[in-house]
């Protein structure tokens, strides 16, 4: 029997799934801020308005598909909260796009990495959790059903890695922006060491297991 991405998820504990409720209500917050930003820039170049329209669009998705996750209960809620990654990630191009041709002005900018910075702290420590969920999971999990849960746990593990690539470019965007945050840098360069060494521990267990799983 497959085990599939989102049943993992959606039998978490309900002491576990606080980090979901948590990222759906920062990303409403996070959607509003920027709108309202948007609404009031001013623009006076066709690329400004061309990427202030981009903001309101996609943050205009962001907020529709967090009022949805706020009313979804099972696997449509998780399928959602991803949804809202991907989304998020949209964004990110939209906004480096707008730092790169410097078509918005600088403040405004600043402010949206900083709000890109508060939502990867949020987005890193929601997918540590489905992660450690998903090993929970694997170690209970009978062994014809173990290699499926690897492919969850690989999903997992590629937006975790998207996520720690935005926190680096979070950071270089502020410094096209003439901003150093020092202290981001420092947590980076600690959270990137940590998190080098228990992904290489877990890549060396998971692949034994699937070995051993193959061998049966």
């Amino acid at each position: 029997m497959r085990v599939s991405f989102s049943s993992v998820f959606s039998a978490l504990p309900v002491q576990r799934r606080w980090s979901a409720i948590f990222l759906s209500l920062f990303l409403v917050c996070f959607s509003g801020t920027l709108f309202a930003e948007s609404e009031s820039a001013q623009t006076a170049s066709p690329a400004a308005n061309k990427a202030e329209a981009a903001l309101k669009r996609v943050n205009g998705e962001i907020r529709d598909l967090s009022e949805q996750l706020k009313v979804t209960t099972g696997d449509q809620k998780d399928a959602i909260q991803f949804r809202l990654f991907n989304k998020n990630n949209e964004l990110r191009e939209v906004i480096g796009n707008a730092i790169d041709a410097a078509s918005l002005p600088k403040e405004m900018l600043i402010e949206q990495v900083r709000v890109q910075q508060q939502y990867t702290v949020g987005a890193k420590e929601y997918l540590e959790k489905k992660i450690d969920a998903v090993s929970e999971e694997f170690n209970g999990a009978k062994e014809e059903n173990k290699l499926s849960i690897l492919n969850s746990y690989s999903e997992l593990q590629d937006y975790l890695n998207s996520a720690y690539d935005s926190s680096w470019q979070n950071l270089e965007w502020l410094d096209k922006l003439d901003v150093r945050d020092e202290e981001a840098e420092a947590e980076f360069k600690l959270l990137i060491g940590n998190k080098l060494r228990l992904t290489s521990a877990s890549i060396e267990y998971f692949g034994q297991q699937a070995r051993r799983s193959a061998r049966k």
